[in-house]
């Protein structure tokens, strides 16, 4: 495994594999899966991608062999999940209160399932948090979630987690593949395919928050 930046939170540990889609100008077939969880001091973005072993991933691990070795090294590696991460984040961003949240890598991860060797095309999973703190002041405040297919066929699935003492009303996606569902309290899923989608909440924030 490839890893840097601390250690990787559980938030996305439980998201579920399984959507595969078409994605980046390269035609690489992987899915996305996107978990936001709006936290007391900000949010937390946790994404992951999978790449099934066969020519898909034959051509990513094929593209980052640099020195043309049948092998990635740890340097190649890390330029793999550097590409990712930037792939991943590419059109995703939060609004809070109108406000853009600025995003910062908190860890990154890209395990080459079964071992290292392109030749025979092995799965490829990569892993990153970003944090963005903003100060949610008590009151009703807008949330902006948006993000954006690569294409026309790529697949993104997509939840949204804010802790139950913070009521949302007026949950709602534009642009999604279906409606944004509620899942739970203070839970909610979308897919977007085919077009950008925006998903927009009102957090009515108590001064009485204690959430850690």
């Amino acid at each position: 495994m490839w890893r840097t930046r601390g250690t990787y939170g559980a938030a996305a540990a439980g998201i579920a594999l399984g959507l595969i889609g078409v994605a980046d100008a390269h035609e690489v077939r992987f899915g996305r899966m996107v978990h936001l969880r709006v936290l007391k001091e900000g949010v937390e973005v946790a994404m992951v991608v999978q790449l099934h072993a066969g020519p898909d991933a034959l051509k990513i691990r094929d593209r980052f062999d640099r020195d043309g070795s049948g092998e990635l090294s740890d340097e190649e590696a890390g330029a793999m999940a550097e590409w990712f991460g930037s792939e991943a984040f590419r059109d995703f961003s939060v609004h809070v209160g109108g406000d853009p949240v600025a995003l910062e890598v908190a860890d990154v991860a890209l395990d080459l399932l079964g071992d290292a060797t392109v030749l025979r095309g092995e799965e490829l999973l990569f892993r990153i948090v970003q944090r963005g703190v903003f100060v949610l002041r008590p009151g009703e405040r807008p949330m902006v979630v948006r993000d954006a297919p690569a294409n026309a066929r790529e697949e993104i699935a997509v939840r949204i987690d804010v802790p139950p003492p913070v009521p949302v009303a007026d949950a709602k996606g534009d642009g999604t593949a279906g409606p944004l569902v509620p899942i739970g309290e203070g839970s909610y899923q979308a897919l977007l395919m085919g077009r950008p989608a925006t998903m927009r909440f009102a957090l009515d924030v108590s001064r009485e928050w204690s959430v850690e």
